[in-house]
């Protein structure tokens, strides 16, 4: 879900909507009031911005800062979103299992070093 969120192929309604798997309404489902895109719902959904700021420390996120954002971050902030969240639980959990590997891979490697 990670990647699909930096790559902007999430399963969020505009998204869907482009590439035809959707054709109901594109309007966010937060906040009703823009196109549901990653961008949108991470940056600026107004719906959002207290999770925003309590995740990130800011009720409004640049696009640049999302790929600079940790997993942990990105994790948290999907699996709190409120009803309809855009991911599953399953899908957290396997980024956490990601993460957690790479920190142990890295933790291994230094003690080879």
């Amino acid at each position: 879900m990670v990647v699909a969120i930096l790559t902007g192929h999430a399963p969020v309604r505009g998204h869907l909507y482009a590439m035809g798997l959707f054709d109901g309404d594109q309007t966010c489902r937060f906040c009703r009031k823009e196109t549901e895109t990653v961008q949108h719902i991470i940056c600026c959904c107004q719906a959002l911005a207290r999770q925003r700021y309590n995740i990130f420390g800011n009720p409004l996120v640049e696009t640049k800062d999302i790929s600079t954002a940790s997993v942990r971050d990105l994790c948290l902030f999907i699996l709190f979103s409120p009803e309809g969240r855009f991911a599953s639980k399953h899908d957290v959990l396997e980024m956490e299992l990601v993460q957690w590997s790479k920190i142990n891979i890295i933790s291994v490697s230094k003690n080879f070093l």
